[in-house]
């Protein structure tokens, strides 16, 4: 699994590049971030 912190919104997979519906928003620990379920990223 690969992370990457960014500081903008995001509404596609960095890596892939892939949008929804492989994108889901999550929240862990207070740090919001994404995960694409095609290339398993967060973000």
């Amino acid at each position: 699994m690969r992370s990457v912190i960014l500081d903008t919104d995001i509404k596609a997979c960095g890596i892939c590049g892939s949008q929804e519906p492989y994108i889901e928003y999550k929240e862990l620990e207070g740090e919001r971030f994404i995960y694409c379920k095609k290339c398993h990223t967060m973000k």
